[in-house]
């Protein structure tokens, strides 16, 4: 493993010879976004060359209305690299995580094909122009936004953080990531401290390894369908101090780590999932295992995947007509009307109304 660091314009202050006499070996810098470079790139970047660091980037996407150009972003990404004289030793990786509808982030508009489609053609132009490009994400938003079959020949950064290099990602292994976030270390490289809302120290760092081996192994044995049995808070760490990030609502499904967090404090058990396109944590007294056998079906038209059995469900996407996927059809909530199904479909799961739904 190789310890590393990734820096923006929101970082000042860094001690680069400090963190790498503490044994970091690269970082990966904030080219960019919507054509404008970085705000600390011009900083960073001699600086980091300076101490010795490899040196990577990731570009920010930006969002057109709702109809992604990742080739656009790729070109200007590259013309940003060219004109600051960059010269990356790693990959260039394209962001498209940004999901808070208003805040000007594509994903709350784009669709799951056009998201895709823009990371893979950024990668392509990337790659074209001669060097190595990769994707960054999240497991909560490979989940909910994205579809790791389309994606697995393109290198990970994967966000998955533990808050400590030693406990390992199960995640990063799943889906063979080259490069693991982590958490986050202080100036001097030493590991830093999440607060239980999820904020960091200011002069925190975000902190990444670069993984050995990793072949993509990706498979649906690694994580395990839970449904909740109540209404429960989603918390931002296993801790009934952590944060409220919102609401799972009563029956919604969704993926989460066979092993569940235990909270030293209070000794409760907690479930990592995927809220909204992000992580979090449920009491795991509030989940059962969906049990049950998944068989091979079809969509007769197009059809909402929703989190919960009801019309109130959060709709995570809309399948189109003849869609491939997996249904339990032995399980089935009568709701709004309605008889739900629940449904799996790439790295997605949820309900679907039953009747849009067919054996293969």
């Amino acid at each position: 493993m190789i310890k590393g660091i990734d820096l923006s314009g929101n970082n000042s202050g860094v001690k680069y010879d400090v963190l790498a006499k503490a044994g970091v070996g690269f970082a990966i810098l904030k080219i960019g976004q919507g054509g404008v470079q970085s705000s600390g790139l011009a900083a960073h970047y001699p600086a980091c060359k300076n101490a010795g660091m490899k040196i990577g980037g990731y570009y920010f996407a930006q969002d057109t209305g709702g109809v992604w150009d990742g080739e656009k972003d790729a070109r200007d990404c590259l013309a940003i690299i060219k004109k600051a004289g960059i010269k990356p030793d790693l990959p260039i990786y394209i962001d498209a995580e940004d999901y808070v509808a208003g805040a000007g982030g594509i994903t709350a508009k784009c669709n799951k094909s056009t998201l895709i489609k823009g990371i893979i053609d950024f990668c392509a132009a990337i790659t074209a122009a001669g060097f190595k490009a990769g994707y960054y994400t999240s497991p909560g938003f490979m989940a909910a936004r994205l579809d790791f079959a389309q994606l697995k020949h393109l290198d990970l950064w994967l966000a998955h953080w533990t808050n400590s290099a030693d406990k390992a990602s199960a995640y990063a292994a799943k889906y063979g990531a080259k490069l693991w976030q982590w958490g986050v270390i202080n100036s001097d490289g030493s590991d830093g401290i999440v607060a239980p809302d999820g904020s960091v120290k200011s002069g925190s760092i975000d902190a990444n390894i670069i993984l050995s081996g990793g072949e993509n192994t990706a498979n649906t044995a690694d994580v395990e369908i839970i449904r909740a049995t109540a209404t429960v808070n989603v918390r931002a760490i296993p801790s009934i101090k952590g944060a409220i990030l919102g609401t799972l609502l009563n029956n919604s499904v969704t993926l989460t780590d066979p092993a569940p967090k235990i909270d030293p404090d209070d000794n409760m058990r907690w479930a990592f999932i995927n809220y909204g396109g992000k992580s979090g944590y449920i009491a795991d007294m509030y989940t059962r295992k969906l049990t049950g056998n998944f068989v091979p079906a079809v969509t007769r038209c197009a059809v909402k995947l929703r989190a919960a059995p009801s019309l109130s469900g959060l709709v995570r996407d809309v399948l189109p007509t003849g869609a491939k996927l997996a249904a339990m059809f032995g399980t089935v909530v009568t709701c709004d009307g309605y008889d739900w199904i629940p449904v799996r479909g790439g790295e997605d799961v949820g309900w679907c109304a039953g009747k849009y739904v067919k054996k293969a």
